[in-house]
């Protein structure tokens, strides 16, 4: 077992200098082994990249791009116990931040502020007990948020969007038992959020919190899953919410406040007495419209409250 440290501080600020008089700026790390540590840091400068690739076990790798223009960073892991981190702030055009993992027991986080047009990927494959968390805040408007966990057991994605207009939110769960899904998009406008959980997703749970807004729309589809939850929150005008569940034993939650809100659940598969599938809408304003379909078994239960 061996300590490797490799450190990368660009650094592209001087006063006085015009725009046209900063380069491109471009780093780039490979390191094969346990317990590596990766660190590339850019400020203040135009066209910039930062690529990091580690294979081993027990690796770090932190990305910090900050007052960076058109600025790009990706990180690549293969093995168990890694971390990966990408920041991303105050950037004034585009920026991009990619994940890729394969192993157990990984922990892989992207925060973008003060982001506009920002877009963050997170992707991992064929690992368990694994973590994935995308931040965007503070005016990182027309932004997108990505995360997709590909045959996992136990894993959780988190997606959190604040003061984020415009943006959009994805989960994609294939195969992934146990997993665990949660989006947050709080003083938002005009913002998607959406959850898929596919192919035996079993035992799993999908959490979608929208408020502060107009035009939201979310949605969660279980598909193929047994004894899985969804639980959709909104808040605010022109409200859209759907979930769709198929197989047994599953349950289904949607919570709208104020005016003008649709909400529709459809549930498909076998549910008996005692464990059966179960859908609830809760909506509370006017103008609102509430549809739940149940089909393919016995023993459902379907409730829908619409008050003032």
């Amino acid at each position: 077992m061996y300590n490797k440290r490799t450190s990368v501080l660009l650094i592209a600020a001087i006063f006085g200098m015009s725009s046209a008089a900063l380069a491109a700026n471009e780093v780039t790390i490979n390191q094969d082994g346990d317990d590596n540590t990766a660190d590339a840091q850019q400020f203040s400068t135009i066209d910039s990249t930062a690529i990091i690739t580690q294979t081993g076990a027990n690796n770090a790798a932190d990305t910090t791009q900050s007052n960076v223009t058109n600025a790009s960073a990706s990180t690549t892991q293969t093995g168990d116990d890694n971390y990966a981190s990408i920041a991303q702030s105050n950037s004034t055009a585009s920026m991009t931040a990619t994940i890729s993992t394969t192993g157990d027991n990984n922990i892989d986080i992207i925060t973008q502020d003060d982001s506009f047009n920002a877009v963050a990927t997170i992707l991992q494959t064929n690992v368990s007990d694994s973590d994935a968390w995308i931040t965007q805040v503070n005016t990182s408007d027309d932004s997108t948020a990505t995360i997709t966990q590909t045959n996992t057991t136990a894993n959780a994605a988190t997606i959190e969007q604040d003061d984020a207009d415009n943006s959009n939110a994805s989960i994609y769960q294939d195969n992934s038992y146990a997993a665990e899904a949660e989006i947050q998009q709080v003083s938002v406008a005009s913002a998607s959020a959406a959850i898929n959980q596919t192919n035996g997703s079993d035992n799993s749970t999908a959490f979608i919190f929208q408020t502060g807004g107009t035009n939201l729309s979310a949605s969660v589809v279980q598909d193929r899953a047994v004894s899985s939850n969804a639980d959709i929150y909104q808040d605010g005008n022109d409200l859209t919410a759907n979930i769709y569940q198929s197989n047994s034993y599953n349950d289904a939650y949607i919570d709208q406040s104020n005016e003008f809100n649709i909400a529709t659940i459809n549930q498909s598969g076998l549910g008996v007495s005692g464990n059966a599938n179960e859908a609830y809408i809760t909506q509370q304003g006017v103008g609102d419209i509430a549809t739940i379909n149940q089909t393919g078994g016995a023993g459902n239960f379907a409730s829908i409250f619409q008050g003032y």
